[in-house]
């Protein structure tokens, strides 16, 4: 008798330690690290006169949780479809999909799920426009999968659609009036950063993406450097026009500091295998300045409303 039980133990023990093994790996390939990219979802909340409000605090992190799973399904899809040419990549081949260590199946049934109960979830939570702006950004994401990622320059306007969108959803969650300004600051920002990380693919010399041999050094430095400069401008321009404070204008330097140190990290330690996310969270200098650059726009919202 104990024999039998002491079987079905190990049985139950092998099937739950496979499972959570599963999940592990799941979640890994939802890429929890790249979050740090959707914290442009908390900018409505924190320049609105919202950000003191833990009703619109609290919706704001519900669907940061929804669509973070949602963008992470995506990818999900995203990484099955590369499964053969991610192999080639110093980073990507380690992938949860790509390295055999997610079984497939498992990933694009689960990944369903979540994706369907996501869309579900804001049509019955939220405004018929969230909804829509979530199939827009499911649209966007299946173009730019099957189509958009093999098209020189396309790709990464793909991408900057999609981070607009993403600001465009909580704007609507917390009902705050859209800034056109703020808009085309976000859209130039997401161009520079990822016209960046094609520069340090090219730079890594390898057949790393379908359409890396369409881009080259001296292209991207010059559009990087056009780039840079409306993101600069744009931002400055915000703040001389800032509806919340005038005194905005002393964030410039902070924004700029995190700009030449992030190329600091591409140029002169060229790190051309570093992803965005890893750059950003080892380098203290970046972490520190968006701290400081975070706590001094906090501040200066705060002293506004108190007057």
């Amino acid at each position: 008798m104990l024999e039998w039980f002491a079987k079905r133990f190990i049985i139950i023990y092998y099937l739950l330690l496979k499972m959570f093994k599963h999940i592990y790996y799941f979640i890994l390939a939802l890429r929890p690290k790249q979050r740090i990219k959707n914290i442009v979802v908390f900018i409505p909340l924190l320049f609105s006169h919202l950000f003191m409000n833990p009703n619109s605090i609290l919706r704001v992190f519900i669907i940061f949780i929804v669509f973070s799973v949602f963008i992470g399904c995506t990818y999900v899809f995203n990484d099955y479809k590369d499964l053969e040419k991610d192999k080639n990549h110093p980073h990507k081949k380690n992938r949860p999909l790509v390295s055999w260590k997610l079984n497939k199946k498992f990933a694009l049934i689960l990944s369903s799920v979540f994706l369907i109960g996501s869309l579900l979830f804001s049509f019955f939570f939220w405004w018929s426009i969230v909804w829509i702006l979530f199939i827009i950004y499911l649209i966007n994401t299946i173009l730019y999968t099957l189509c958009f990622k093999h098209i020189v320059i396309v790709d990464v306007f793909s991408i900057a659609l999609g981070f607009v969108i993403r600001w465009l959803i909580w704007t609507f969650i917390i009902n705050v009036e859209i800034s056109p300004r703020f808009l085309t600051i976000l859209f130039f920002w997401a161009l520079w950063f990822w016209f960046l990380k094609r520069y340090q693919e090219v730079m890594l010399s390898s057949d790393i993406r379908v359409n890396i041999n369409k881009y080259n050094e001296s292209f991207l430095e010059q559009v990087i450097s056009i780039v840079t400069w409306i993101v600069i401008i744009s931002y400055a321009l915000y703040t001389f026009n800032s509806v919340q404070t005038k005194l905005m204008v002393i964030t410039i330097p902070f924004l700029s500091f995190i700009i030449i140190r992030y190329y600091y990290n591409i140029f002169y330690l060229k790190k051309y295998e570093d992803s965005i996310e890893t750059i950003i969270l080892q380098d203290k200098s970046i972490v520190i300045c968006s701290i400081l650059l975070f706590i001094l726009i906090l501040a200066l919202l705060c002293v506004n409303n108190i007057q």
